[in-house]
């Protein structure tokens, strides 16, 4: 880890984006919960980012991972390590297609704190979503409305 806030390592990431565009174009893609793969010689995405997460309006990322082995300039990582609450900013020798499938392969796992965990009904089932035409609610029993043929 290049820099940011170590405690939120630990936050969901949901999504993954390639910021391989102008800055205006990456923010207008930004998302609650993402992880943002750039090259590391993309000094204005980066700062576009951190200044992005830590604005009155802001559209928090879940980390950055700098591709290419190529770590920003000493100016730019002062930069970055002055800034308050700033997301995980993570470096990887492989390149940009190669972090995006690697990342991109990774199964997620949910926790049991992480908020997007079911929660329970009122019968203590953590139940899934209905099927195209069947109404929410309890699963018929096994076997039930079943007739035997002879």
């Amino acid at each position: 880890m290049l820099a940011g806030d170590a405690t939120n390592l630990d936050r969901e990431a949901v999504r993954l984006l390639v910021a391989a565009a102008s800055l205006p174009n990456v923010l207008s893609r930004i998302a609650d919960q993402m992880v943002v793969l750039t090259p590391g010689d993309r000094a204005d995405v980066l700062a576009g980012l951190l200044l992005a997460s830590v604005s009155a309006r802001p559209l928090p990322v879940a980390g950055i991972v700098l591709t290419g082995g190529w770590e920003p300039a000493e100016q730019v990582l002062a930069l970055v390590e002055g800034m308050p609450a700033t997301p995980p900013v993570a470096l990887t020798a492989h390149d940009t297609y190669h972090t995006a499938a690697l990342a991109g392969s990774v199964l997620g796992r949910l926790t049991p704190g992480a908020p997007r965990r079911r929660r329970p009904d009122a019968h203590g089932r953590r139940g899934g979503r209905a099927r195209p035409g069947q109404a929410p609610g309890p699963r018929p029993r096994a076997g039930a409305g079943r007739r035997s043929v002879r």
